[in-house]
């Protein structure tokens, strides 16, 4: 998130800090997802599934995105369209989460989420 503004604020054309950015982003999540898939945490039929979508999600948005710099003859469009999902996802993401939170709390199966802490016996009792 942060070498997008640096790219651009050092003349970088926005199709190239674009693209660094998405190799950036990528090799970040593909070793994630190693990492993850190595520990043994991966429904890999869903994540296959998942891949297909964003694979066409992606050949849409692109697709979409150079027809409106071509239309528009504005490079700057995609500095906007990045700075949108940004603040979309900043907004949705905290909504979401204290949400999943208070239905865990009227579920009864809210815990903190503290690791194994939560679950060591310290003098005989349980902090949780």
């Amino acid at each position: 998130m942060i070498q997008g503004p640096v790219l651009l604020s050092l003349q970088v054309p926005p199709q190239a800090t674009s693209a660094t950015a998405l190799f950036l982003v990528t090799f970040e999540a593909l070793s994630g997802a190693l990492q993850y898939w190595l520990a043994g945490g991966t429904n890999v039929q869903y994540a296959m599934y998942i891949n297909v979508l964003a694979a066409l999600a992606s050949v849409v948005e692109v697709r979409a995105v150079s027809w409106a710099v071509r239309r528009f003859q504005r490079h700057s469009l995609v500095v906007m369209l990045l700075a949108g999902v940004a603040a979309v996802f900043l907004v949705v993401l905290p909504v979401l989460d204290a949400w999943v939170i208070w239905q865990s709390v009227e579920d009864g199966t809210f815990r903190l989420p503290l690791g194994q802490f939560a679950h060591k016996a310290v003098s005989g009792y349980t902090l949780l």
